[in-house]
């Protein structure tokens, strides 16, 4: 078996009270295409299984607004007819902004070492176990090394479609396959060997409301800085996670990820804790249901942006332990 798909009864289990409902295409074990539905009475609500992701939203028609063009969008186009396409877009466009942002991902994820060891200095102060979640998982490589690091089941889990498409196919055929932006919108097709993808799986479900009874262990990089509410996400994750979690934050905030009256510190130097992000998240954490078990402050993080571009960042990671 190349994975374990969450339609299936051992990934299903950590989704709540939903059940697999309807088939209507599959690959093995997979399911390709169908539905879950809520087995709550006061519920049935169906969540739509797409290209092997489960989407589970509490408002399907609201993501579907601002999903459907990366779900609708075509897979089997040349990168002489994409470029063509990507051309005649142009920039600051729904297509411009997804190639960008696969492409920054998807390159720090899989051609690069920094995010790996990034991933690696995380799980060394707390390894996976049981369940592990990758909050925020974009495309995917986070959690192919939970699995790696030990992970009984590892779920990735991500509100964007493009970015999980990306990851999802990796799973299924051993290949990462994206368009690295080397300039303006000119990009060049990559494809790179996938990490090993046992025990893998992912959802599209909002990391604010987390369609999970429980998980051992969750990682959340560049996740706190890029809610609306850093202050429900740590309480989603204390309501979920029974065990350890691990958070990596540059506090990189912006107005329009984060409204700047829910920022962790970032603002309000005249207060005790001076505006100090670093302050702000070791008074919250006990506030969720986690004690701080151990930090480490500036371990390096680069983002590639294009051919002659990368984004430098000194992350804060914290490792909180559920009380």
């Amino acid at each position: 078996m190349s994975g374990v798909s969450v339609a299936r009864p051992d990934g299903l289990a950590t989704l709540g009270s939903l059940r697999l409902a309807t088939v209507l295409r599959s690959d093995g074990d997979d399911v390709l295409e169908g539905a879950l539905v809520c087995d709550n009475p006061a519920c049935l609500r169906e969540h739509p299984i797409i290209d092997g992701i489960p989407v589970v939203v509490a408002n399907l028609q609201r993501w579907a607004q601002h999903q459907l063009d990366a779900v609708l969008r075509r897979t089997d186009l040349s990168p002489w007819m994409t470029s063509l396409l990507g051309d005649a877009a142009g920039p600051a466009t729904v297509l411009d902004d997804e190639r960008r942002n696969i492409s920054t991902y998807a390159t720090s994820h899989y051609l690069g070492d920094s995010y790996l060891a990034l991933v690696r200095a995380a799980l060394a102060l707390a390894p996976p176990r049981g369940t592990s979640l990758d909050l925020g998982c974009s495309v995917g490589r986070g959690t192919f090394e939970l699995a790696a690091a030990g992970a009984e089941l590892a779920v990735g889990v991500d509100l964007s479609f493009g970015m999980l498409l990306v990851a999802e196919r990796a799973r299924r055929s051993g290949t990462v396959r994206f368009e690295q932006r080397q300039v303006g919108v000119v990009y060049a097709a990559r494809e790179v060997a996938a990490p090993p993808r046992d025990r893998v799986c992912f959802v599209c479900a909002d990391l604010l409301d987390l369609p999970f009874r429980r998980a051992d262990h969750a990682l959340a990089i560049n996740v706190v800085d890029c809610v609306a509410d850093p202050m429900r996400l740590l309480h989603e994750l204390g309501r979920v996670i029974h065990g350890d979690v691990v958070l990596a934050t540059p506090y990189d905030w912006a107005v329009n990820a984060t409204p700047l009256g829910a920022w962790l510190g970032g603002h309000s130097q005249r207060a005790d804790h001076g505006g100090s992000p670093e302050a702000a998240l070791r008074r919250a954490l006990p506030a969720a249901g986690f004690s701080i078990a151990s930090e480490r402050e500036r371990v390096p993080w680069r983002l590639y942006v294009h051919a002659r571009s990368t984004m430098e960042y000194q992350v804060h990671l914290v490792h909180a332990r559920h009380v």
